[in-house]
């Protein structure tokens, strides 16, 4: 079953267009879809996600309820994905340069993405020994389908270093 808009909780902050925060949802839709091809062996999504934008120069997150995306970078016109040490040089999920900023907002989207189907739904699949750590194994693996689906024709990886996206 693909989620449908019906399945989103919308939330935006007062600072935040009701196009930025259209985009923003489109994209999470984009992700949960893709996710629920039956090639990624993950359990049907059927609860709802909350989705809220914000626009104060923090960070994004995601978890078990949902997301929440803060579109500054985008607003600035930031073009690069940003990573963190332990997989920033993978050149599946690492660092990147991208064509757009909407590009690298797309990314971020997926990243809080990942981080909620981790959470709310990998407690229940295949991957259920590999959920708990924030940034681990069962988090890159989310990621991973996500960036090579949907978001890595459009970047240029920032490093060489062709690491598998397990490496920690």
């Amino acid at each position: 079953m693909a989620y449908s808009k019906s399945q989103v909780r919308n939330r935006r902050s007062k600072n935040v267009t009701s196009s930025e925060h259209q985009m923003v949802v489109k994209m999470a839709l984009r992700c949960l879809r893709e996710l629920t091809k039956a090639k990624y062996e993950l359990p049907k999504f059927d609860q709802p996600i909350r989705i809220f934008t914000k626009c104060k120069g923090q960070h994004s997150h995601g978890g078990f309820g949902g997301i929440t995306i803060d579109i500054s970078a985008f607003r600035k016109g930031d073009i690069f994905i940003q990573e963190y040490d332990a997989y920033k040089k993978c050149k599946i999920i690492g660092a990147a340069k991208t064509d757009h900023p909407e590009t690298a907002l797309f990314a971020t989207v997926a990243h809080e993405v990942a981080h909620y189907v981790q959470y709310r739904y990998l407690p229940n699949s295949r991957l259920k020994n590999v959920y708990r750590k924030s940034h681990g194994e069962g988090f890159k693996t989310i990621y991973g389908y996500l960036r090579r689906s949907l978001i890595n024709a459009k970047v240029e990886p920032m490093s060489e270093n062709d690491w598998s996206i397990y490496t920690s």
